[in-house]
């Protein structure tokens, strides 16, 4: 390909432009927003060891829950995520933890696809 480092330029612009997109303003609102209200109760359920059935393939609940793991992600004892606008200050929910793993997963996929879609 020519000129990499016009394409290396473009990929640092592109993904800070993402990161900026995506952290800004994560801690908001401090609520159960769209697939935090299905996301939120697998990390639970796989972390509390709790059996659960789902038709979908687990590896994004497992991601999810794992690396929640290793950012001191911890359930609330009665908090489910069992309705989208549901309050998380007042259980003390760590939910900033699970948003940063989704805005990273985001973050990550603009240098990837960027890099396809130059090799085709």
């Amino acid at each position: 390909r020519k000129n990499r480092a016009l394409d290396v330029g473009m990929i640092l612009l592109l993904t800070m432009l993402a990161f900026v997109t995506r952290f800004y303003r994560l801690s908001e609102p401090p609520a159960v927003v769209f697939d935090e209200y299905h996301f939120g109760k697998f990390t639970n359920w796989v972390m509390n060891r709790t059996h659960y059935f789902d038709i979908h393939p687990p590896l994004g609940k497992l991601t999810f829950a794992g690396l929640g793991y290793l950012m001191g992600y911890e359930p609330v004892e009665g908090f489910m995520y069992d309705a989208i606008g549901k309050n998380y200050t007042e259980s003390g929910t760590k939910y900033y933890r699970l948003r940063v793993i989704a805005a990273s997963f985001g973050v990550a996929t603009v240098p990837m696809v960027y890099e396809t879609c130059r090799t085709m």
